[in-house]
């Protein structure tokens, strides 16, 4: 074999070994899913909006959302890192990172403007009458800030009454049972409980205006590694809230189908939230405005510290990150 004919083979070897994937530039592998964890709640439209549209897969960011039966169940799957993510309000933020689960929340979907709802056996007739009775609430959640305000502006306070743990989708059952004489529930919950005579005690219309916000929270660490993901996750919501402008009507039947509410009550259940747009959540994340979630997050650190559900509230600007909602064209 002439010299020649030698780095002919070489050159050729060389080449083969290379396109193999031997050396050089691998194939970059699929990206995993980033998981988010959800209940059914109406407030999250933007998010069903996002996912049913295709518009996450279109910003070219694979998301898969993980539906739990309550509310509270998968914080336990977000602190051993089963999820990435998940929605979930305000209180919860501060009493999650107060217990070093290191999270971030990246978008405002809503805040609750009647949505939340204190409701009782027909034998209590007021509000004042709930005095010494059974209030089933989720203990160390925003279900424990909820009631507490609602009961204040009647006068009384948690130390008024006997606190039960109950999540929201079992508050009918225990009523029906006289296990308690009150609870803390939403729809499509909420609806079932005022089909066997129960009845709408307060909501979150007698607290003050914006207290119990829901929010999009991930892990610090998939930001840290994953940022221009997580931006595609918010351009998308952004997207999702641009859409329902435009199309109101199919945006809310397709938060119906997501949130098991059904077509025929999804006027009169939004009616008990404010949808945060865009534009608003910009003013939500900016520490300069007074209504922001900034001052919300103080607020609702002095709370759980009072009642001894945290020992210490954590920094606000430590659990908001701006970064993505700004970085959104």
């Amino acid at each position: 074999m002439t010299a020649k004919n030698l780095m002919i083979l070489v050159t050729l070897i060389i080449a083969l070994w290379l396109n193999s994937g031997c050396g050089g530039s691998r194939p970059t592998p699929e990206a995993k899913p980033i998981r988010i964890g959800y209940n059914a709640w109406i407030g999250y439209r933007d998010f069903y909006i996002a996912a049913e549209k295709g518009f996450f897969k279109e910003a070219g960011v694979p998301v898969e959302l993980i539906k739990y039966d309550n509310y509270a169940t998968f914080f336990t799957d977000l602190v051993s890192k089963k999820i990435d993510g998940c929605t979930g309000t305000t209180p919860d933020l501060v009493v999650q990172t107060a217990g070093h689960v290191a999270i971030q929340a990246v978008w405002q979907f809503d805040f609750s403007n009647g949505g939340d709802v204190l409701v009782g056996r027909k034998e209590v007739a007021s509000p004042a009458d709930l005095k010494g009775k059974r209030i089933g609430l989720t203990v160390g959640t925003f279900s424990h800030l909820f009631v507490e305000a609602g009961l204040n502006k009647y006068g009384l306070s948690l130390s008024d009454v006997q606190v039960v743990d109950v999540t929201e989708d079992q508050i009918e059952a225990e009523l029906d049972k006289g296990t308690i004489d009150a609870g803390h529930t939403w729809e499509p919950y909420l609806t079932k409980a005022l089909q066997k005579g129960h009845k709408v005690l307060f909501t979150s219309k007698d607290t003050p205006p914006g207290l119990i916000g829901d929010v999009l929270m991930i892990h610090s660490d998939v930001i840290a590694k994953r940022p221009q993901d997580v931006q595609k996750i918010v351009q998308a919501l952004a997207k999702a809230d641009k859409y329902w402008q435009e199309h109101q009507a199919e945006g809310n039947a397709i938060a119906a189908k997501y949130a098991n509410v059904p077509s025929s009550d999804i006027e009169s259940t939004l009616q008990g939230l404010k949808i945060v747009s865009l534009a608003e959540n910009r003013l939500a994340f900016d520490p300069k405005n007074k209504d922001s979630l900034y001052e919300n997050l103080r607020y609702v650190g002095d709370f759980f510290v009072k009642i001894k559900i945290i020992e210490k509230a954590v920094a606000p600007e430590s659990v908001l990150n701006p970064t993505f909602i700004n970085g959104v064209q």
